[in-house]
């Protein structure tokens, strides 16, 4: 997922990850923060926020029975005319290791 939000002049990369923390954290279970403030630099030199954890996802639909995942998510967050670009990953931690490579390679061919 790519999304991009307002960021005015003064407002850091760190600051957008707080605010996903706190967006995130009342609307999933077990929201977990596993890595924080890891530089990212892009093809083209951009330099950007890594962010990396994990929650509990359980479908909310009491009709479906079904066994609660653990997702783990990577975020990479950037600022950059004026907007915060954050581009998102998500998957069944399970899956993470052998997924996170799929990642690397769209992050790699990403112009920003």
């Amino acid at each position: 997922q790519i999304e991009t939000r307002p960021a005015g002049d003064q407002t850091s990369a760190s600051a957008i990850m707080s605010q996903l923390d706190l967006n995130r954290a009342p609307t999933t279970d077990s929201y977990d923060r596993i890595a924080n403030n890891d530089i990212y630099i892009f093809s083209d030199e951009t330099e950007s926020l890594r962010g990396e954890y994990a929650f509990v996802f359980q479908d909310p639909n009491p009709f479906l029975q079904s066994i609660p995942i653990v997702v783990r998510g990577t975020d990479i967050i950037t600022i950059r005319g004026g907007q915060a670009i954050i581009i998102t990953f998500l998957v069944d931690a399970n899956l993470y290791d052998e997924s996170i490579a799929t990642f690397e390679r769209f992050l790699a061919s990403l112009e920003l």
